[in-house]
């Protein structure tokens, strides 16, 4: 029925009513059902919920006094029923109700602002219109706000006399409600984001039915409360996680974790057992209102209509701030691993659910930009980090995504540097024992590759008999198919070796038969399949588009590692070359297999010589010496077209033309020394000496070749026996060895600095002296050597002299350990 039919409805029985009266009591006075309209409308004046007729504030539920009953029979007529609930028990209102309702809904609306004005909601300013007073007192406000939309609405309960007119009571809520959201600016919205704060972040168990949220659902504030209740609860979890895992913002109940450790199982149980009750019992406070149904608001709810979908936006947003938290500390964690594996497992799981890969890529290269990629970063550092942070991040991100986008500028870096190739090579065949990385990463993918054969060897070796002539027909029909196969599925790390193909291409070769091959990812940047190779090592030798230096890198390093080998042992080099032969091909290692049979060659010549020396003549007695010194000279015999020019070249180590043939001068089993840090330098008669015989036995041996010997390789293990009787013994190169010999030569150790300048300096040694012995070109190479032997305990600088040194007769007691310490350190 619409109101205009109501009101039609409702003049007629007033008129019928007029009509019916008229003749029996024309001099009665007013008309009954007039009168009871009337005073019905006065009744139902709106009015301050303490000055409401219709309402009692103290049970906040509809009243009807007796007057108003009465007139309330008088209009809707005689035959109706009253019950005592004024309750009006006719199966549809009559058209009475509906023109009262409008006419009460009316006044209503047109005492709206007057009530704001009283209630203090609005304040009157000479500059502005009107502004809020919501954010004075907030919850004062709130409870005013809901006792006044009771009393309002409180006719259209469900057993006071408005109740069938749910039109009239749906206008008059949204118009109330509405009118307050107006008065709700953003000083409002701030001062309920501050209450709800406070509510969420206190760890006391509140009475909810009892504060300010109870009231927001009849005040029309429910979807608003429940937008910024969300963005607090986010909030809340991004400072918990931040404390938990950085430490930052920490609260007295919050408990600080160490970088390395898991912080996400502690997270979780945090939120599950506070954060989500808690937004349940505040999200079924906003949402229901029992005590008044027909008030209640349809709150939009802002996670989903789905129950368990706030549970998984709190989630969410849980493993997003920790993808974000841990992407500001994932440098540090990649520099820490392995025992970074926890936190990164975080990390791993918050991606599964978090798609932040790009964000943890771009806050991930964006440290690797400030904090390594500089020129103040050592390239061994950026190569150990380069290694860390490929296995790191395989295991953080199994999509490879992160790694596409974050190595690929670090690939571009290193290329750029002058002393990456040797630094690699250092790495993979070096003996340092802090930068091993690379050297277990070869022999972990040689194990690997063993392992896979070991496999393919036992399938082969299980495989079914079959019969002759069922096995030939199979092989006649599919022979060319297996070829075919071999080719397309051969070894990934094979095939880059033999052919040096990018990890593009290896990639793309092993999509043919991977049984588990995906898409790429969405988020898959353009190095995505260069960066998805399984093989470090291949990742760092396919930034070079020219692999001959690195080849040569390669041939250098070994030869400098084989030069400094003691008793031709050289299993370790071996084992490696082996490796590198798999890796890069037997053909681009073919100078390192030279040099290790060099070694061997050396050994078998070696033992010849001293048996040829053996079975000749006795010696004379003065030759004696000579022959002793021969009998522990073992030296290691190079090839000179093998073997990489700076290393067998003295001075510098810069590269220079062809030597002659080569040998590496040694004594006492010990071919080894520091490559060209020593220039060209005469030995003592005596080592010359027994240089030459061991040459005229080799040419004995070998017809046709000469030795030319590497003075500045050799080293020499000595005892050295003082005048005092002590002994001490040292392994030093040749030129050291030579200097002890011009040392050898002073008289007079026993005296002291004053009878030593009185005597002309015969014990004294002077640097000019080892140099004119030796016939040395750079003051540093003798300087050095004399340093040695003053470290060793044997010299001692002249006070006022400069580079001169006394002869020592016996050892310091008071530095015997420094020195022993300091030797040690030299060695």
């Amino acid at each position: 029925m619409s109101l205009t039919q109501a009101w039609q409805q409702a003049l007629d029985s007033l008129t019928a009513a007029h009509d019916h009266q008229s003749v029996h009591n024309a001099a009665s006075g007013p008309l009954p059902s007039s009168n009871a309209y009337t005073l019905l409308t006065q009744y139902f004046e709106p009015a301050a919920p303490s000055e409401c007729r219709f309402f009692d504030e103290k049970t906040e539920v509809f009243k009807l006094d007796t007057e108003a009953s009465d007139a309330l029979h008088a209009l809707l007529g005689s035959g109706a029923s009253m019950p005592s609930s004024s309750k009006i028990d006719l199966s549809s209102p009559n058209p009475a109700l509906f023109a009262l309702s409008h006419h009460y809904v009316d006044r209503c609306l047109e005492k709206l602002q007057e009530m704001a004005y009283e209630y203090g909601l609005t304040i009157r300013d000479a500059s502005r219109a009107s502004c809020s007073a919501l954010s004075d007192d907030l919850p004062g406000a709130l409870l005013k706000l809901s006792l006044w939309f009771r009393a309002w609405l409180s006719p259209y309960a469900d057993t006071s006399i408005f109740s069938g007119t749910s039109d009239d009571r749906n206008r008059l809520s949204q118009s109330l409600q509405a009118y307050i959201r107006s008065l709700f600016d953003h000083t409002a919205a701030e001062s309920l984001r501050s209450h709800l704060e406070q509510l969420v972040v206190d760890p006391e168990h509140l009475d909810l039915p009892t504060t300010f949220v109870a009231h927001l659902n009849i005040a029309g504030l429910a979807t608003p409360a429940m937008i910024l209740l969300t963005r607090v609860m986010h909030c809340e979890i991004t400072r918990k996680v931040r404390a938990v895992v950085d430490a930052a913002d920490v609260r007295p109940q919050d408990s600080v974790l160490p970088l390395e450790s898991a912080a996400r199982p502690v997270l979780q149980q945090w939120l599950d057992d506070e954060v989500k009750p808690r937004f349940a019992a505040i999200r079924q406070c906003l949402r229901a209102d029992d005590a008044f149904p027909e008030a209640k608001q349809k709150v939009v709810d802002t996670e989903s209509a789905d129950e368990d979908a706030w549970k998984s936006r709190l989630d969410y947003q849980l493993d997003k701030a920790l993808c974000l938290t841990r992407a500001g500390q994932l440098f540090d964690l990649v520099a820490l691993y392995p025992e970074s594996s926890a936190a990164l497992e975080d990390l791993r799981l918050s991606l599964q659910n978090a798609d932040q890969r790009l964000r943890v890529a771009k806050t991930f290269s964006e440290s690797l930009h400030m904090r390594l990629l500089h020129p103040g970063a050592h390239t061994r550092d950026i190569i150990q980090m380069y290694v860390h942070l490929v296995r790191s991040l395989r295991e953080m991100d199994p999509t490879g995504v992160v790694l596409s986008r974050v190595v690929s500028p670090l690939r571009r870096y290193l290329r750029a540097r002058k002393d990456t190739v040797l630094v690699i090579v250092a790495s993979m065949l070096g003996d340092d024992p802090d930068f091993t990385l690379l050297k277990d990463e070869l022999e972990r993918a040689d194990q690997e590759e063993q392992q896979q054969e070991e496999q393919v060897e036992t399938k082969r070796k299980r495989r079914p008999r079959r019969s002759l002539q069922t096995h030939a027909a199979a092989s006649a029909g599919t022979n060319g198919g297996k070829r075919s196969h071999k080719r397309r599925g051969a070894h990934p790390r094979r095939a880059a070796s033999s052919s040096y193909a990018s990890d593009s291409d290896a990639s793309s070769e092993e999509d043919w038969d991977d049984p588990s091959w995906v898409p790429k990812p969405v988020e898959a940047g353009s190095g995505y399949r260069m960066s998805t190779s399984k093989d470090i090592i291949s990742m760092l030798t396919s930034i070079f588009d020219d692999r001959s230096g690195f080849i040569a890198a390669l041939e250098k390093s070994m030869a400098d590692q084989l030069v400094q080998v003691k008793g031709y042992k050289a299993m370790k080099e071996y084992r490696n070359n082996m490796i590198l032969k798999k890796r890069f091909g037997e053909k681009n290692m073919g100078k390192c297999d030279v040099m290790l049979g060099d070694v061997t060659e050396s050994r078998r010549v070696d033992s010849e010589v001293h048996q040829r020396r053996r079975q000749a003549a006795v010696p004379a007695p003065s030759t004696s010496a000579v022959e002793g010194m021969i009998s522990k000279l073992h030296p290691l015999i190079v090839s000179r077209q093998f073997w990489p020019e700076p290393t067998i070249k003295p001075g510098t180590g810069a590269a220079a033309g062809p030597n002659a043939a080569t040998a590496v001068a040694g004594g006492a089993g010990a071919p080894a020394g520091t490559p060209g840090s020593v220039a060209e330098f005469t030995l003592p008669p005596l080592f010359r000496h027994a240089q030459e015989e061991y040459g005229k036995t080799f040419c004995q041996t070998k017809a046709m070749r000469k030795l030319h010997w590497l003075n500045h390789l050799g080293t020499v293990e000595l005892d050295v026996e003082l005048d005092s009787g002590e002994n001490i013994s040292v392994e030093c190169s040749l030129i050291q060895a030579s200097t002890l010999e011009v040392i050898s030569r002073c008289k007079g150790r026993t005296a002291n600095a004053a009878d030593a300048a009185s005597a002309g300096g015969a014990n004294v040694v002077t640097l000019t002296d080892v140099m004119e012995e030796l016939n040395l070109q750079r003051e540093k190479d003798a300087r050095d050597a004399l340093e040695f032997w003053v470290q060793a305990g044997l010299l001692k600088p002249v006070a006022g002299l400069a580079d001169a040194f006394i002869v020592q007769p016996s050892l310091p007691v008071a530095s015997v350990d420094e020195e022993h310490g300091g030797h040690e350190e030299a060695l």
